[in-house]
């Protein structure tokens, strides 16, 4: 069981690591998870250049391995988002973490600004009205307001050293990591740094440092809208009864671009009547989102073929189902300190052009830009967005139909490690760790880097051809 104490360790390069604060620790629970596990927090300096300043506390859940004699070297979960909690993954420990469990300690971590270390917390713009500019100026200037001084440190330079700090209070001298899609960055800047103390590293929907999120999002988009209207295409029932899927949404987008599309649609959030005006700013928003996972996938061909028509209530349900994802499982001070110092400043310093691709254009970006314009930031050193060159072994898991995080990216983020396995899910999306075949690829690779992991045969077993609802009652198939 991993060790509750303080420990001085010795770093990278034979430089001396600073003792670590004591760990408070107590018995709690994670949602989704029904066994009671060990909570840990550590108080960390909020500013790593003023050690002896304001502190901030930053916590951990440690989930016991289910053997009496666990390895010494634990797996920590890196969620994604950017903003999501590691303690949120409680579901995951009983599928894609379970294997891992049977001899492995894992640990929940939630970085600074996240779920129970300090959520930045802020209002969500309405998922109807991202493109109110005014509104949403608003909202992140209230939310400046209400957490104050400091948000400037809520960066991935921050986190490394955090994360470091409680290795050390935990008496670990190696660690292995997993990341999910955002949390594969984190992965990714940790091991350049302190990367002699970890012994894997596992990559589901994988994003590699140095590419700017809106360089790549809208050319992934439209791969992945792309392989939408040829599956629809392929399906005999979805190409009957959206015959001209890829017309209908082009005439969509021009009917936006020309005005707003006004409407009045009972709202699927809240149930109510109300007015709504979509441009195509929110429509591609709307259509993007529903691109990363396989059940509102499947009903875009529907929701986008309404619209068209003028029924704008299929797509703004899926706006909600997406939504809700995201502002309840988000927090947006900590999605904009990560996003506004790392992938926006680097675009805001490359060519324009270059964040502008596909159905999306330039949207993705002109949308953050609003958001950042308003939220202190410090933009991160040149060398945190250089690629790194690593020994340490690396498995990435990518989705085939993923529209953020696709099969290419994990290969340039792959690039950068000496030692690599690429799991590659046939119509997977984003993220795949819980399904059982993945769970035990990632369990064997753990357990034995060199060989493991290297048997995919399960992926190909197990995968589904794309479903389609082709109506507002019938079933998807």
């Amino acid at each position: 069981m991993v060790r509750l104490i303080v420990l001085a360790l010795a770093v990278a390069a034979g430089a001396a690591a600073p003792a670590a604060a004591e760990l408070r620790s107590a018995s709690c629970h994670v949602a989704g998870f029904e066994t009671p596990v060990r909570c840990v927090e550590l108080d960390v300096p909020l500013d790593y250049a003023e050690p002896d300043g304001r502190s901030i506390a930053v916590t951990a859940a440690v989930v016991p391995a289910t053997t009496a004699r666990p390895s010494p070297d634990p797996l920590f979960v890196f969620a994604g988002g950017p903003g999501q909690a590691g303690t949120d993954f409680g579901p995951w420990l009983t599928t894609a973490f379970a294997p891992v469990r049977r001899t492995r300690d894992i640990v929940l971590v939630d970085f600074r600004g996240t779920g129970r270390s300090g959520a930045l917390l802020c209002k969500s713009p309405d998922f109807l009205g991202i493109a109110d500019a005014a509104a949403v100026q608003r909202i992140i200037g209230d939310c400046v307001r209400e957490h104050g001084l400091g948000l400037e440190l809520y960066t991935h330079r921050e986190v490394v050293e955090d994360i470091e700090q409680l290795r050390v209070a935990l008496g670990l001298r190696e660690i292995n990591l997993w990341g999910g899609s955002f949390g594969t960055r984190i992965a990714q800047h940790y091991v350049r740094k302190y990367g002699t103390h970890v012994r894997t590293v596992v990559l589901d929907g994988a994003t590699p440092v140095g590419a700017s999120i809106f360089t790549t999002a809208p050319r992934t988009a439209e791969d992945a809208l792309e392989r939408l209207l040829a599956d629809c295409g392929a399906d005999t029932e979805c190409s009957r009864a959206f015959p001209t899927l890829g017309n209908d949404f082009a005439a969509l987008l021009a009917r936006a671009e020309a005005g707003a599309i006004a409407a009045e649609i009972r709202r699927p959030d809240t149930g109510r009547l109300a007015e709504i005006a979509l441009d195509r700013d929110a429509i591609v928003a709307l259509v993007r989102g529903a691109l990363y996972v396989e059940l509102t996938r499947s009903l875009l061909p529907f929701a986008i073929t309404e619209a068209a028509r003028g029924r704008l209530e299929p797509l703004a349900a899926l706006g909600a189902a997406t939504g809700e994802w995201a502002t309840s499982t988000m927090a947006l001070g900590f999605t904009l300190g990560i996003v506004c110092s790392e992938d926006l400043a680097q675009s805001a310093r490359g060519d324009r052009a270059a964040v502008s691709a596909g159905f999306l254009r330039d949207s993705y970006y002109r949308g953050f830009e609003r958001f950042c314009a308003e939220w202190p930031t410090a933009a991160l050193p040149a060398e945190m967005l250089a690629p790194i060159a690593v020994d340490v072994p690396a498995l990435a898991i990518s989705g085939e139909a993923d529209p953020v995080t696709p099969p290419s990216l994990g290969l340039a983020t792959l690039a950068q490690f000496a030692t690599r396995v690429h799991a590659i899910v046939p119509e997977g999306f984003h993220t795949n760790s819980s399904s059982p075949c993945v769970a035990s690829i990632i369990a064997a690779f753990i357990a034995d880097p060199v060989t493991g992991g290297r048997d995919h045969e399960c992926l190909t077993l197990t995968a589904l051809p794309p479903r389609f609802f082709t109506s507002a009652t019938a079933e998807g198939r």
